[in-house]
């Protein structure tokens, strides 16, 4: 019910920062494929997507709607992208909403850093703090109102977690002794829609604040 919703800071990012015609991109943890296929369209027939993802089941579900779509330039592998071998280069790497889940994120941009053709970009969208994101921080707060359960820190930490990648200053860190140059950071503020109604969107909320207490 939230891939809908986040899928939008991804156009954003897209919009902003778009691959080139005839580029070769490297779409990372790509679901089921929907954003391949976008990526696919940007960079035109004359370019290639990859989609990768660390689930089987989600690049079976993504070579069969791109297939049903009649997409062409468009492939797809299972793996772990801290640790598979790559097959670059690539011109354009877009992970949204991934990394903050590596265990490892130096490896993980070095590995992606190194299937990236000399001048290759990576466009990459993440968490910012727990506090920017109300719609986590204030579930919380009313959740702990009613629940006891042993507290955790708020500050952003290395990783892995949906706010890892909060302090900008220690992703530009990583980014850079991964070999990346030159670091840029846009900040994105805009409405986020969880849930068909309000009864799923605070099931939603609700199950997420149980998890995160």
């Amino acid at each position: 019910m939230i891939v809908v919703g986040l899928a939008g800071f991804g156009e954003v990012a897209m919009k902003a920062h778009p691959p080139e015609p005839g580029d070769r991109v490297l779409d990372i943890g790509c679901g089921f494929g929907d954003t391949t296929q976008e990526l696919a369209a940007l960079v035109g027939p004359e370019g290639s997507a990859l989609g990768v993802d660390v689930s089987e089941p989600f690049i079976a579900a993504s070579i069969k709607e791109a297939g049903e779509s009649g997409v062409e330039n468009v492939d797809f592998l299972a793996g772990d992208v801290q640790v598979m071998d790559l097959p670059g280069p690539f011109d354009y790497a877009s992970p949204a909403w991934v990394l903050m889940f590596f265990a490892n994120p130096v490896q993980a941009f070095r590995n992606i850093r190194g299937a990236l053709r000399p001048g290759g970009r990576l466009c990459a969208v993440v968490w910012r703090r727990k506090l920017d994101n109300e719609w986590v921080y204030r579930t919380e707060k009313v959740v702990d109102q009613y629940l006891e359960a042993p507290r955790k820190p708020t500050e952003p930490t290395c990783g892995p977690g949906p706010f890892a990648m909060a302090n900008a200053d220690t992703v530009s860190d990583q980014l850079q002794i991964a070999g990346f140059e030159q670091p840029t950071f846009t900040r994105c503020d805009q409405h986020l829609k969880i849930g068909h109604d309000l009864d799923n969107a605070v099931e939603f909320n609700m199950a997420w604040a149980r998890r995160r207490s």
